[in-house]
């Protein structure tokens, strides 16, 4: 036979989050002056609260106040390459670099592999390493 058990318990711990330090009006990019890590009670943590920033900027969506708990629903991710934007890509081999300008076919952060198209329309992939750069694979 199946027998049921109930009891009661009680939950108690911290999360971390980042809070502003600053206020920040909307279009401001986030840096690392910007917040500082904290831990707050479980009851008091928002769902989409950032943890763990990544590589990508983050810009405002709206202005955040001094001391507000940041989440993901107030920012926007920054990519360092847009798609259709003209970018340097380096092709390294055995010692020799070559520099072309290519065609970003996607959007892309540090590190991200994305498509490109050179000018002879060849479409290759290579991995964004900076502003306007990235390295052919």
């Amino acid at each position: 036979s199946l027998k049921s058990l109930y009891f009661k318990f009680s939950f108690n711990a911290k999360m971390p989050v980042f809070i502003a330090i600053n206020s920040m009006n909307t279009n401001h990019i986030l840096s690392l002056l910007d917040y500082q890590p904290t831990m707050i009670e479980f009851s008091k943590w928002p769902r989409d609260a950032l943890f763990g920033l990544s590589a990508s900027t983050l810009v405002t969506k709206v202005q955040i106040r001094s001391g507000e708990i940041l989440t993901k629903r107030q920012f926007n991710a920054i990519s360092l390459v847009k798609k259709g934007q003209m970018l340097n890509a380096v092709l390294s081999e055995g010692g020799v670099k070559i520099i072309a300008e290519v065609k970003a076919l996607e959007d892309g952060n540090l590190g991200d592999i994305i498509k490109i198209r050179t000018k002879e329309n060849k479409i290759l992939q290579a991995t964004v390493s900076g502003k306007d750069e990235a390295v052919i694979r």
